[in-house]
């Protein structure tokens, strides 16, 4: 539940990770100031973070209750 709250409070969605990773990947193959292998490795460096991170993104599930429950959620997660 904290996770999934931290994701909406960061304005992420579900699928974040996948965005982000397209992105990433698409930049890497078009920086010209990198070598094929320079391409492949940060590609490959990319694709490992987002595995990682992927496991801590919410269920679609998951972040809808997070989003209707908000409200009650907000003061147990900042009480200031």
């Amino acid at each position: 539940m904290v996770r999934g709250y931290i994701f909406l409070a960061q304005g992420k969605t579900p699928g974040a990770t996948d965005k982000a990773l397209r992105l990433n990947v698409e930049h890497a193959e078009r920086n010209p100031n990198l070598t094929p292998e320079q391409k492949e490795q940060t590609i490959e460096i990319y694709r490992k973070v987002a595995a990682t991170l992927k496991r801590l993104e919410p269920s679609k599930e998951n972040y809808e209750m997070i989003v209707a429950m908000k409200d009650k959620l907000a003061p147990l997660m900042d009480p200031n």
